[in-house]
């Protein structure tokens, strides 16, 4: 083997062999510890999930039942038995769309029956003699006699006559006097059938299904994910799982996809290296070759006679292979530029189609909020736009406006736990009243903060009701404490409220707004952030 050859050889292995080294690194461990990795965060994620859809329908339960029991004219038609209200309102309202109720039990403080509905066959005295249904009054009077309101509300599963509910239960009081005593006991109930798995289906991707304690509990499908959720009474006893079984082949097919993805990319790799390592080593493998044949005193530059003899293949311009082989590498190169140009695209595409759906989501979170409080509607979207020209006024980076931006279409988030009674109320709020509305600012964090997509925001919707000397909510911190974003809002907030209507009010003008927000510059509003918003309201950019 000539020198040439030896070096064109040795060069092309050592070129090789990193790559080869890394192939396997990549195949044999990197790519199983991404799929593992991967796989278990689905599994603690998708768990997550469930249990907050599942943990969602008890504490709708546990709201309707306080908002139909802590309510002063259904205390009153306790107090004189007016049967035909109590029946009205109970058993002749919650079975039917949006609540579904299959149970409604309210009885007064003599355990006498004042209502009953169940789609069950079984009678109400059965009901009042079972032993958990005691147990369950006796605790919820003890509780409110010990503990408060909060403490006797309660939501949980229980299981009677072999048929398993999730259930609420509220004491009935006076919501403009909770110093009276109580009248009686509602509770509430949904069986767990097809028609509550239906609801709670509608939110997640795969079927679940219901299995009895006392059932053989189905068995682990090849493929598939299996996940199960324990259900307990209030005592602590099982009474059954909810299971969902999960399809893996999707998960199994984003592996396969970045699998080939990653051995098209070795292969350009590979060949790109080896045709490097043959021009390279080509290269010099001649330039020392020339150097040899020019070491020769017979050799002169006039003789082409002799030159032509020792040049391989009769080719008289020693780089014309060179020049072939780095001619190979810019059609293979252009091919492979144009893979990845398509590859390029389409991930561009994908990432428009997720900008779309993400911006889909936060229009339906929005909604939900203007469903349950109509005069609210438009609200987010015009209290978001204000926000957003007062960030670039005050020079804000794109990133802090994206946030400023999604954090103004979502700042009331947390009113979709907030009763709508209380939210569309005409009249003055009672303090209990107010106290529960400031807790939206709380429950619109811990919403958001429970989304690794909405985290980032979570701290600016927490902390839009607090004022700069202290006096708000829910914290009451004060100065640069408050976030940036978080002052933003708040004014934009208030602007937008004092010039819309209102059910207890008509909407001001905007000299008007602007009159009664001056006398809180300071004290409610940065002073600086407040000029700023009166430069975008001079300069016509906000149309309320």
């Amino acid at each position: 083997m000539n020198f040439k050859k030896f070096y064109i050889i040795s060069t092309v292995i050592l070129c090789i062999l990193p790559m080869i080294f890394l192939f396997l690194y990549v195949v044999r461990i990197l790519i199983p510890g991404y799929e593992r990795t991967i796989t278990n965060y689905h599994i603690v994620e998708t768990q997550k999930n469930l249990e907050k859809i599942i943990g969602k329908n008890l504490e709708d339960l546990k709201i309707t039942a306080r908002d139909y029991s802590v309510w002063s004219n259904m205390y009153e038609a306790f107090q004189i038995k007016d049967i035909e209200y109590i029946k009205r309102n109970y058993s002749g309202y919650l079975p039917d769309e949006p609540y579904n109720l299959s149970l409604i039990l309210a009885v007064d403080l003599n355990k006498n029956p004042l209502d009953f509905y169940s789609d069950q066959p079984y009678s109400v005295d059965s009901l009042l003699q079972n032993k958990e249904i005691d147990i369950l009054y006796k605790k919820t009077l003890e509780d409110l006699k010990n503990g408060g309101l909060n403490a006797a509300i309660k939501s949980g599963y229980i299981k009677l006559n072999n048929y398993i509910y999730a259930f609420g239960i509220s004491p009935i009081l006076d919501d403009r006097d909770f110093s009276k005593p109580p009248m009686g006991i509602l509770l509430i109930g949904r069986e767990i059938n097809e028609n509550f798995l239906g609801k709670v289906n509608s939110y997640i991707e795969s079927p679940l299904i219901f299995c009895n304690e006392d059932k053989e509990h189905p068995p682990l499908i090849k493929g598939f994910l299996k996940r199960e959720i324990p259900v307990f009474d209030i005592w602590g006893h099982p009474l059954g799982r909810f299971i969902s079984y999960f399809n893996l082949g999707v998960l199994r097919t984003i592996y396969r996809n970045f699998f080939l993805f990653f051995i098209i990319f070795c292969i350009f790799i590979f060949s790109l290296g080896v045709l490097f390592a043959i021009s390279f080593s080509s290269y010099f493998a001649r330039q020392f070759y020339d150097l040899e044949v020019n070491a020769l005193k017979s050799l002169s530059i006039n003789n082409s006679e002799r030159i032509s003899g020792i040049i391989a293949q009769n080719i008289k311009n020693p780089f014309k292979k060179v020049s072939m082989v780095v001619d190979i590498l810019s059609r293979e190169l252009k091919e492979k530029i144009a893979v990845l140009e398509a590859q390029r695209k389409r991930l561009l595409t994908l990432y428009e189609s997720e900008k779309r759906q993400f911006e889909d989501t936060i229009k339906m979170l929005v909604s939900i909020v203007e469903l349950k409080d109509p005069y609210t509607k438009g609200h987010a979207e015009r209290v978001s736009k204000i926000a957003v020209k007062i960030g670039e006024k005050l020079g804000i980076s794109p990133s802090e406006r994206e946030n400023l931006e999604i954090a103004g279409l979502l700042h009331d988030i947390g009113k979709i736990i907030i009763p709508e009674n209380i939210l569309n109320k005409t009249g003055k709020l009672s303090r209990d009243e107010y106290e529960l509305i400031k807790l939206h600012t709380t429950y619109g964090f811990h919403i958001l903060n429970e989304n690794q997509t909405f985290r980032h925001i979570a701290k600016i919707v927490l902390f839009h009701h607090e004022n700069i000397n202290g006096t708000g909510y829910p914290r009451g911190i004060k100065g640069e404490d408050i976030p940036l974003e978080s002052k933003i809002i708040s004014i934009a907030d208030v602007y937008d409220a004092l010039t819309t209507d209102r059910p207890y009010r008509k909407a001001y003008s905007k000299e008007e707004a602007l009159k009664i927000m001056e006398q809180d510059a300071g004290k409610k509003f940065d002073e600086k952030i407040f000029e700023v918003f009166k430069e975008v309201i001079r300069e016509g950019d906000i149309h309320s």
